[in-house]
């Protein structure tokens, strides 16, 4: 027999013995003020989780950490020194603790200013990871950015259609597919995910309007990814000055580029004074060891049983 537990005509569990059990196991924080800040739609993407002792049971040794209210694993971000988790966020220093020792007893216990600062000291960041991706307008770089978040996070497309919620989807994009219909004609369809005022879908014209970095996290690294204008705008080459500024201006941000990935065409059959152009330019803000991090990649090659063109092999092999 189970004891079910409901609240507001939801069932909460349906093991409401197991699921106190599970509780009791866990070693909670909890914020004395109640003064939780909304975090907004997610949690602190660089928070870490923390393995701390038991300020009260302090010899025995790291433990994990969880709300007392969400459950949640509890994260710290060393920029602005607070915890997080699905309640929200406040100061590190606003917060006690409760091991699920027997010996601690029911009360929270809070951390002295020292130890707590020694603690936080040993807190090592995420592995940040900055990749930049450029290339010319409509290779459908948005597009192959959120393909290189799934790739990344999982270990087969099947992982991630067991779960739709899993699907990473880090910018708006619209892109076009040939399917058979059941006579055997063929037809295009339009795919259009989500919406950004960063994202513009006119023909011609690069769908990115201005530099953005996007973000997410998997195995303790922070991965950012950099989607850059297209290069050859319709608008003209005074447009892919603008553009290349910008892509400029934006990531000497960043103390570091890990890696370079340059979008082609597959079936590409010269390469265009504006591609050249804004490639040099790009070539001149990093150091010559930056060519060990290129990568040049070639996304929509199923139309072109995935190999590329003639004139693109005999650059490669050449040069």
């Amino acid at each position: 027999m189970h004891i079910s537990q409901y609240f507001n005509a939801q069932c909460i569990t349906t093991n409401y013995l197991q699921l106190q059990k599970t509780f009791n196991s866990q070693n909670t924080v909890l914020c004395e003020n109640n003064m939780m800040q909304q975090n907004g739609d997610e949690r602190n993407i660089k928070a870490v989780e923390i393995n701390f002792p038991c300020p009260k049971c302090f010899d025995d040794g790291l433990k994990e950490w969880v709300c007392e209210r969400c459950r949640q694993k509890i994260e710290y971000n060393i920029d602005d020194e607070k915890l997080y988790c699905d309640c929200g966020s406040n100061y590190i220093k606003e917060f006690a603790f409760k091991c699920s020792d027997p010996g601690h007893g029911n009360d929270y216990v809070k951390f002295s200013e020292n130890i707590l600062a020694e603690l936080v000291q040993g807190i090592k960041p995420l592995q940040e990871i900055n990749i930049l991706v450029i290339g010319e307008t409509g290779v459908g770089k948005s597009t192959w950015i959120n393909a290189l978040a799934n790739y990344i996070s999982y270990d087969s497309i099947q992982d991630v259609l067991n779960n739709e919620n899993n699907f990473i989807n880090l910018i708006p994009t619209q892109f076009e597919i040939t399917e058979k219909q059941p006579n055997g004609e063929l037809f295009q369809k339009s795919i259009k995910v989500g919406e950004s005022k960063n994202e513009n879908f006119t023909e011609g014209q690069s769908a990115t309007q201005t530099s953005k970095a996007y973000t997410f996290r998997h195995n303790k690294c922070l991965y950012r990814i950099i989607d850059t204008p297209g290069i050859g705008d319709s608008r003209g080459i005074e447009q892919d000055k603008t553009n290349m500024e910008n892509i400029m201006q934006f990531i000497s941000l960043y103390k570091e580029i890990h890696g370079i990935c340059v979008l082609m065409r597959p079936n590409e059959a010269r390469i265009t004074p504006s591609f050249e152009f804004c490639f040099k330019e790009l070539l001149v803000q990093f150091h010559r060891s930056a060519v060990e991090n290129i990568v040049f990649c070639f996304p929509q090659t199923s139309g072109f049983n995935f190999e590329v063109s003639f004139f693109l092999q005999n650059i490669f092999v050449h040069n």
